[in-house]
C-alpha cells in the first residue's frame, strides 16, 4: 500500500491546552513561592560553603535526624536518647530554658553538643547547668617565634584520638577537657592585641549532669560545609564519632539540629551579605526562582492589564479600541479564507450520452448510432477507473501485468490490446482495424470493460451511473 499522504490531527485543541496553563498558574498563585527565602550562617538548612547540610545528612546517614525552625519542633522530639546541636549561633540563644525543658520532657537522655568560636552559646549551657562556658578568645599557638590561629588539636572521645586543625577557635573553660591544641598555645583578646601565654590550650570539653551529657567544642568551622565536603575525611570521622559516642551507638538515637538561631533572608538581601563566588551562584539561582515563579509577577501583571483595559475601554478611548480590535479580526478572518475559482474536480467526468431513458428507446430502436466518438469516451472513463484503483494509465505497458493479478494474465493482455487497437482506430491514429459497425464493437467494449471492472471491486453502474447500462440494451 501506498502513503499518500499525512494527516495532523490536533487530538488536545487550543482552547483546552490554555485553560489548563490558567489554572496551573492559578494554582502557583495559589501556593505561593517555594523557598523564596535563603538560610545563611551555619544552619543545616544551608547548603552554601558555611552552612551544616552536609552535618545533617551525616547524622541523617546513621540515626533518625530532624532540624528544628521552631522551638515548637522540639516538643515532638521524643526517643531514648536525643542530640541537640548547635553550631556557631548567630541569634541570641535567650529561651535556652524553654528548649532544655522540651528535650527532657520527651527524651530519656539528652546530650547537647555545642560547637562554638563565640559567646552566644553560653546561655545554653548555663541553663543546663554546666560549669562550662565558652571564652570567646582566640587560641593560637608559637612557632618558630611566630604567632599561628590555625593549630593542629586533638580531641578524644570514647577512648578515640581525632586530630584536626582549627579556624580560629576559642579556648573553652571548666569541665572535663577532652581536647587541646598541639604546641605552646598561647590566648589571644580579641580586645587586645596582647598575647597572653599558656602551657595548655583547651578547646573541646565535657560534663555529665544527671541525664544530660554536655560537650562543648571552641570551634565551630570544623563543622561547616567547607571542611565536611572536602578530600579531608579527618573532618567527617570526627563528626560521625562526635554523633556515635553521644548517642552510646544506640540505634534509637534521635539528632535533632538547630537553625533557629541564624539569619533567613531574601535572596536579595542575603547577596548582600559577604558569600564566597559559589555562594553567589546558590543565591543567584536562587532570586531567579523567585522572579520567575508566577507568584512573583502574575499578580501585578494582572493589576496592570486591569488598569490599561479601563483606561482603553473608556469613552471615547475606548470607541476608538472597539473599532480598531474589530476592523484588525475582519480582516484576519478575511486572510483565513483566501478566494479561489470555482472549478470541477479532478475526479469529475461528464459525459453526454445515455442519459434519460429516451436515449435507451432510441438505441435500441437504432435511431442513435453509436459511432467512434462513444468508444472514446468509453475508454476514457475506463482509463480513469485504472488510474484511480490500479495506478496505471490504460495505455501504459504496465497495465496488463497490474490488472492480470486481478483478472488473469491472458484475460488483461487481450482486453489491454483490444481497448488500445480500437481507441487508436477511433481517434484516427490508425487505420486499422476495419470497423463496419461501431455500434457493435461499443456495445462489446461495454461487456467487456464491465467485467474487467467487476474483478476490480466496482462497475460502470457503481462508478458513473446507471445511464451507462443503458447501452447495453439491459
Amino acid at each position: 500500500m501506498k502513503l499518500g499522504g499525512v494527516r495532523e490531527v490536533r487530538l488536545v485543541p487550543v482552547a483546552v491546552v490554555l485553560a489548563l496553563v490558567a489554572v496551573g498558574l492559578v494554582a502557583l498563585v495559589e501556593k505561593g513561592v517555594p523557598g523564596g527565602a535563603v538560610a545563611l550562617g551555619p544552619s543545616p538548612l544551608n547548603p552554601m560553603s558555611y552552612g551544616t547540610r552536609v552535618l545533617y545528612e551525616l547524622a541523617r546517614s546513621r540515626y533518625a535526624t530532624y532540624i528544628a525552625t521552631d522551638l515548637e519542633d522540639l516538643a515532638r522530639v521524643t526517643g531514648e536518647r536525643c542530640v541537640y546541636v548547635l553550631v556557631s549561633p548567630e541569634r541570641p540563644v535567650d529561651r535556652a530554658g524553654e528548649i532544655l525543658s522540651k528535650l527532657t520532657s520527651g527524651c530519656s537522655e539528652v546530650a547537647l553538643l555545642v560547637a562554638d568560636e563565640g559567646n552566644e552559646s553560653n546561655s545554653l549551657l548555663k541553663a543546663a547547668g554546666s560549669s562550662i562556658y565558652v571564652a570567646g578568645n582566640r587560641v593560637g599557638v608559637v612557632s618558630g617565634g611566630a604567632l599561628s590561629l590555625y593549630p593542629n588539636a586533638s580531641i578524644t572521645l570514647g577512648g578515640r584520638e581525632y586530630r584536626v586543625a582549627l579556624d580560629l577557635a576559642s579556648e573553652v573553660l571548666g569541665g572535663n577537657p577532652v581536647g587541646y591544641v598541639e604546641g605552646l598555645a598561647v590566648v589571644v583578646n580579641l580586645n587586645s592585641t596582647e598575647p597572653v601565654y599558656r602551657s595548655t590550650g583547651v578547646i573541646a570539653a565535657e560534663e555529665v549532669l544527671g541525664r544530660v551529657r554536655v560537650l562543648v567544642i571552641g570551634d565551630g568551622s570544623i563543622l561547616l560545609n567547607q571542611v565536611l565536603a572536602s578530600n579531608r575525611t579527618e573532618y567527617r570521622d570526627l563528626a560521625l564519632g562526635i554523633f556515635d559516642y553521644l548517642c552510646g551507638s544506640s540505634s534509637n538515637c534521635t539528632v535533632v539540629l538547630d537553625s533557629v538561631h541564624y539569619p533567613v533572608l531574601s535572596p536579595l538581601e542575603a547577596l548582600r551579605a559577604p558569600l564566597s563566588p559559589a555562594d553567589y551562584v546558590y543565591v543567584t539561582i536562587a532570586l531567579l526562582a523567585v522572579l520567575i515563579h508566577p507568584a512573583t509577577w502574575l499578580p501585578p501583571l494582572l493589576r496592570w492589564l486591569d488598569i490599561a483595559f479601563g483606561y482603553l475601554l473608556r469613552p471615547p478611548l475606548g470607541y476608538a479600541t472597539v473599532s480598531i480590535a474589530s476592523l484588525y479580526l475582519a480582516f484576519a478572518l478575511a486572510r483565513s479564507y483566501p478566494y479561489r475559482r470555482d472549478t470541477p474536480l479532478p475526479e469529475q467526468v461528464e459525459e453526454e450520452l445515455y442519459v434519460a431513458a429516451d436515449v435507451r428507446r432510441a438505441i435500441l430502436s437504432g435511431v442513435v448510432k453509436l459511432g467512434p466518438r462513444d468508444f472514446v469516451n468509453l475508454y476514457n472513463i475506463v482509463d480513469a477507473v485504472s488510474v484511480r484503483v490500479l495506478g496505471v494509465r490504460l495505455s501504459s505497458r504496465e497495465f496488463p501485468r497490474v490488472l492480470g493479478e486481478y483478472l488473469g494474465g491472458d484475460l488483461a493482455q487481450r482486453f489491454w490490446e483490444m481497448m488500445n487497437r480500437y481507441y487508436r482506430r477511433a481517434t484516427g491514429a490508425s487505420r486499422r482495424p476495419l470497423v463496419v459497425r461501431w455500434r457493435r464493437v461499443v456495445l462489446g467494449a461495454i461487456e467487456v470493460s464491465e467485467a474487467v471492472l467487476n474483478a476490480l471491486g466496482t462497475s460502470l453502474e457503481a462508478t458513473y451511473g446507471a445511464e451507462y447500462l443503458l447501452a447495453r440494451g439491459t
